[in-house]
């Protein structure tokens, strides 16, 4: 969560409207904020919610607890008023945990949940537009494939470029890999922090700390463990030893 001084700033950039605020006005600050201010640089993805439960939320709570720096719901199945229900409850247990908490896709559905933010693909509504919904303090995330999309996020105002994720060879499916080229690339490309879903060891977070990776994604399916709770504080003490030291400048 961010200080009080910065809390301070974000309150008052809230209050000008966001269509007349260009987003390089406040693109420093915000991404100060996410950089710094994270308990870790872990980012923790719910699962694909089928059906409104308590499991998804003792999965989550098990991630805050063991340390992640921001989670993503992801609910991909549910009814609208299912999603902001659960989405709410979800928020309100972040907020205790001083863990930002975004949403997958929805915009709309952030806006009305109170969420920090979103996170968007390809097919989802483009940074900009999201940007001047959502206001300049708000996370956004964008998942980029190359230079070229790594460009169009950072002009657009997006707070982070999302890599991956990386899938393994055929013969072992659903295993993640990384490809370093591409993350090379991005990193490259731009100056937003760089999130990268793939494999999580410690040859890997060598390789991506060289790249000036600073953010490592963690999905239910993709962890060692089958409780998120094991997941997360595995990949956390990997980061931690591994990756980045605690605050590092974009």
């Amino acid at each position: 969560m961010p200080s009080r001084r910065n809390a301070s700033k974000c309150a008052s950039l809230a209050r000008i409207r966001a269509d007349a605020v260009p987003f390089w006005a406040v693109w420093d600050y915000t991404v100060a904020m996410l950089i710094q201010d994270l308990r870790s640089r872990i980012y923790y993805v719910t699962p694909e919610q089928q059906s409104p439960n308590g499991d998804l939320r003792d999965r989550v709570q098990g991630a805050l607890s063991a340390g992640a720096g921001m989670v993503q719901y992801r609910p991909k199945h549910l009814t609208t008023r299912e999603m902001v229900e659960e989405g709410t409850h979800l928020v309100r247990m972040a907020r205790a945990a001083r863990t930002p908490l975004i949403i997958n896709d929805r915009v709309d559905l952030a806006l009305a949940v109170g969420a920090d933010g979103v996170h968007l693909g390809s097919e989802d509504m483009p940074v900009a537009h999201a940007r001047r919904l959502l206001g300049p303090s708000a996370i956004i995330g964008a998942t980029v494939a190359d230079a070229s999309d790594a460009r169009i996020a950072e002009q657009d105002g997006a707070t982070y470029a999302l890599v991956g994720p990386f899938y393994g060879p055929e013969d072992q499916p659903g295993s993640l890999s990384l490809d370093l080229e591409r993350i090379q690339i991005v990193r490259d490309t731009t100056m937003l922090p760089v999130c990268v879903h793939g494999r999580i060891d410690v040859e890997a977070l060598k390789s991506l700390s060289s790249r000036g990776v600073q953010m490592v994604c963690v999905c239910e399916e993709d962890g060692p463990g089958a409780e998120s709770g094991n997941s997360v504080a595995e990949a956390a003490a990997l980061v931690k030893a591994h990756l980045l030291p605690e605050h590092v400048a974009p």
